[in-house]
């Protein structure tokens, strides 16, 4: 038996924003007939059918099946429960085209540790399929895969039949033959459908439950002994429910016109509010197989020989796309300053780091967050100063901001520090070489070389040596 209470359904989105799918859902299922769960879109009827089938949890409340709460089943659990128990019918059939109807039925039994070619055999035949079993998916029907669909969930011997729309994508004759179908399986199973085809509902459903918003708006089941057919008796001619005459009813009825004082009346659609059934508790089925290493390198093999151009396709443009990938990460990850900073403190020179910015005019402090870049000007001004050596201007791999930049921006004059000591204090991206004679004579004191700011192990700014 399925039953639910106080079943609730919240989706929270990124921006922590809450829609209410269900709320306060209290439903019991008998044990087998058809059950339509009819709702305008968005009224909560698929996040039912899938809180029911165990590929949603729900945010509150209980599902009891088997006398066991799904919500308190693990994922493990929940897998044995979609694998033993249930079946499921989708819109869009999910069968698999590389493989035949009878393997695409076998491929269900095997999750149950089985095989039963002559049992594939009967399910075709009860749907309709005598005699496709090596068929391809490809060359059958929209009508034809649906019937696949349904002996594919039939194999398993379910004892619940979950259906999502399973007429969607099929013409009115074929959706009308796939609901008998479902009638028939209903004598012996709870099949529930999630549709918003009313007059199907009203057709072939032993209950229907109408949703709104989330929900339960209407909950009526079909009064027992109730037939949908032409009645005539000597007071009243009772006409069938949505429900074109058969020619012989219209033989009949055209007898019945010549007798004068008969009311003419309509059946009504033949439902009453549910009374909630009473069964005992089903315990749940025992753990269900995985497909064994065997059945998957079968499949796996099968795929391959069948598209072997597809699969060499797929393989090289897999290989393809991770070495991009890595090539992306290699490029991404890179540091040039941590590189430059690495270089030189594992070289024989002596290295130290200095730091380049720029001085306000009003208080002559350093601003930190508009730096300037090594520019070619840097390797002049050290010739300027005195510096007989060589100077280089590395790659600048930052955003800077340079002085005329500030100068437009902010409507004030800035200036570089007369004292190259000075200038040199702060941080920039890039890297401007000299040697370590012309530092000595500029920075030095008693023969050795005094770091200013930073550290060679860990900066991104200017080193010279």
């Amino acid at each position: 038996m399925l039953k639910i209470t106080g079943l609730d359904k919240v989706y929270t989105s990124r921006d922590r924003h809450t829609t209410r799918a269900l709320s306060g859902i209290d439903l019991t299922f008998p044990e087998r007939g058809l059950v339509f769960i009819v709702g305008k879109s968005g009224s909560g009827k698929s996040t039912l059918l899938n809180v029911l089938g165990g590929l949603d949890r729900p945010s509150g409340g209980e599902i009891l099946v088997g006398g066991r709460d799904l919500a308190s089943l693990s994922p493990r659990e929940i897998d044995e429960y979609r694998a033993g128990y249930l079946g499921f019918v989708f819109q869009d059939f999910h069968l698999i085209e590389g493989l035949t109807v009878r393997e695409n039925i076998a491929l269900a039994l095997s999750l149950q540790g089985q095989s039963d070619d002559a049992g594939i055999s009967d399910l075709l035949a009860r749907v309709g399929l005598a005699g496709y079993e090596e068929r391809r998916i490809g060359e059958l029907s929209g009508g034809e895969c649906q019937r696949v669909a349904i002996a594919r969930s039939l194999v398993k011997k379910p004892k619940i039949l979950l259906a999502d729309e399973p007429t969607g994508n099929l013409d009115t004759a074929t959706s009308l033959q796939i609901m008998d179908i479902l009638k028939t399986i209903s004598a012996e199973a709870l099949v529930i459908v999630v549709s918003h085809d009313l007059p199907d509902a009203e057709q072939y459903a032993d209950r229907i439950i109408e949703l709104r918003d989330g929900r339960v708006i209407a909950d009526r089941e079909r009064t027992a002994g109730y037939e949908n057919s032409l009645a005539i008796t000597k007071e009243e001619i009772l006409l069938p429910y949505k429900r074109p005459l058969t020619q012989e009813e219209l033989n009949d009825l055209e007898g019945a016109f010549g007798m004068q004082g008969r009311r003419v009346s309509q059946r009504g659609d033949g439902f009453q509010p549910t009374m909630p059934p009473t069964y005992p508790a089903e315990p749940l089925p025992p753990k269900a197989a995985r497909l064994s290493h065997r059945v998957v390198l079968s499949l796996m093999l099968r795929f391959l020989s069948r598209g072997k151009l597809l699969a060499l396709m797929t393989v090289l443009l897999v290989t393809l796309l991770i070495t991009l990938f890595g090539l992306s990460q290699s490029l991404f990850s890179f540091d040039e300053g941590r590189m430059y900073a690495t270089v030189f403190s594992e070289g024989e020179a002596a290295v130290l780091p200095l730091y380049k910015g720029v001085y306000s005019d009003y208080d002559d402090a350093l601003l930190d967050g508009h730096l300037v870049p090594i520019g070619e000007g840097d390797a002049e001004a050290l010739t300027a100063f005195g510096y007989t050596g060589k100077a280089y201007r590395l790659t600048s791999y930052s955003i800077p901001v340079a002085l005329q930049t500030w100068e437009q921006e902010f409507g004030r004059k800035t200036k570089l520090h007369e004292n190259l000591t000075d200038f040199y204090l702060k941080e920039t991206y890039g890297t401007l070489l000299c040697d370590e004679g012309y530092l000595m004579q500029l920075f030095g004191r008693d023969g050795a070389l005094t770091v200013l700011a930073g550290d060679i192990t860990d900066t991104d700014g200017l080193v010279i040596t």
